[in-house]
């Protein structure tokens, strides 16, 4: 699944691992396509197996993540407010790659470990409104899995 940030055939090689898991165990598990905004052609191919041929439910990606990319993600927010957007890994362990996000090693060193209030905070660092908070903390998801 790292391939997907350094090799673009990697988009789909993970689109259909995920497609796979999903099929043996349908009605608990249901898919993520990911894609690489860095390799458009490739993503956008894959979007369509996903969304398309396979059904799956949502869409992250895979590159380096930082405030410019969540002050863009507001953005969209802003432009297109109907859709579901979930930040499922902004914040700490056990979501890595430290140096990746940081620039730390380790958890220690983490600025946001991982607690709700690090989320809130790292969120509005970026630019958040407390309603964009509230739907990427829990609304988007809580009506996307129906409970």
């Amino acid at each position: 699944m790292d391939r997907i940030g350094r090799d673009p055939e990697g988009i789909l090689e993970s689109a259909r691992f995920i497609r796979d898991l999903v099929r043996r165990a349908p009605g608990r598990l249901y898919g993520s396509c990911c894609v690489n905004p860095n390799f458009l052609d490739p993503s956008l191919r894959t979007m369509e197996a996903c969304f398309g041929e396979w059904g799956f439910v949502q869409m992250n990606h895979a590159s380096s993540h930082g405030m410019g990319q969540l002050r863009d993600l507001f953005g969209l927010v802003r432009r297109v407010p109907d859709a579901h957007y979930i930040l499922a890994h902004a914040v700490g362990p056990p979501f890595l790659p430290y140096g990746t996000i940081f620039g730390v090693a380790g958890a220690e060193d983490n600025p946001y470990p991982p607690s709700i209030a690090s989320m809130v905070a790292f969120l509005k660092r970026a630019g958040a409104d407390d309603e964009t908070v509230e739907r990427i903390g829990y609304r988007n998801a809580a009506e996307l899995l129906r409970v």
